[in-house]
């Protein structure tokens, strides 16, 4: 019996054994909750970091952006380009002004306005500067006040009285027929005349001063009245229509009215 119970004994110590062994594997291969927990926390933490700090570097990044644009500022800028020399301005209504101004008071000058963008206005001219400038190129390129009639500069009638017995209001210069006529002056032109009698083809011209020019004997006329003609102008061509004996121009001065000797204005 002893025996018995002695076997019995070691079968259930056995047993317990066994049954121990098994749990400490269970145990051992069953993940810890707490840990997995821990480490998920963590790993959530640390991605929650990292999108904080993108999102803090965008923000920063854009603030910065916008900060560089705010201290980027355009401005419109005029560039007046007289022959190749250039003035700034930051006000078209000025720089059309001096533009126009050059314009009307030289000749054969190249005068071009710009507009362009820059982003900040330290070369803006001085008005010193612009004044000397264009002062400088009026000088240079001023319009003449008065020009030649004619292509050629022989006189072949003079004016006052003549042997023949008649009085001459003008001189006439002689040239080839087709020759170019020129106004004397700058002025309106206030008669346009097609005769086959007395000044033929007239054109007469009043000018800024109040006096007048006559252009006669023209075998066409090219101005239509009141056009305003440059002094310089073509206004016309050399002929011999009207009362006259040969291809000339009839040039006459008129003051208050009255014909002068047009001979030491022109010559």
């Amino acid at each position: 019996m002893k025996q018995i119970a002695m076997r019995i004994m070691q079968r259930i110590i056995a047993f317990s054994l066994c049954i121990v062994l098994l749990l400490t594997n269970i145990g051992m291969i069953m993940p810890n909750k707490d840990n997995n927990t821990q480490i998920s926390i963590q790993t959530e933490e640390n991605h929650n970091v990292e999108v904080s700090q993108v999102k803090e570097d965008k923000k920063i990044t854009t603030r910065g952006d916008i900060e560089r644009k705010q201290e980027i500022k355009e401005y419109k800028v005029y560039e007046l380009i007289i022959n190749e020399e250039i003035l700034y301005f930051d006000n078209f209504e000025n720089a059309n002004k001096k533009k126009n101004y050059l314009l009307n008071n030289t000749i054969n000058l190249p005068v071009v306005l710009n507009e362009n963008i820059q982003n900040n206005l330290d070369n803006i001219s001085s008005e010193d500067l612009v004044n000397s400038t264009i002062n400088k190129y009026i000088n240079k390129y001023k319009k003449p006040t008065t020009c030649f009639p004619t292509i050629s500069h022989k006189v072949s009638s003079t004016f006052g009285k003549r042997s023949r017995g008649d009085y001459h209001t003008g001189i006439d210069l002689c040239g080839k027929y087709g020759d170019d006529i020129y106004a004397y002056k700058s002025g309106k032109v206030i008669k346009v005349q097609y005769s086959n009698v007395s000044y033929g083809n007239m054109v007469l011209i009043e000018h800024n001063d109040g006096t007048k020019t006559r252009y006669a004997h023209m075998s066409s006329i090219i101005v239509s009245n009141g056009q305003y003609v440059d002094c310089g102008r073509k206004i016309g061509y050399m002929g011999s229509t009207g009362n006259s004996t040969g291809n000339h121009l009839h040039f006459e001065i008129i003051i208050n009215n009255k014909a002068v000797n047009p001979y030491s204005y022109i010559f």
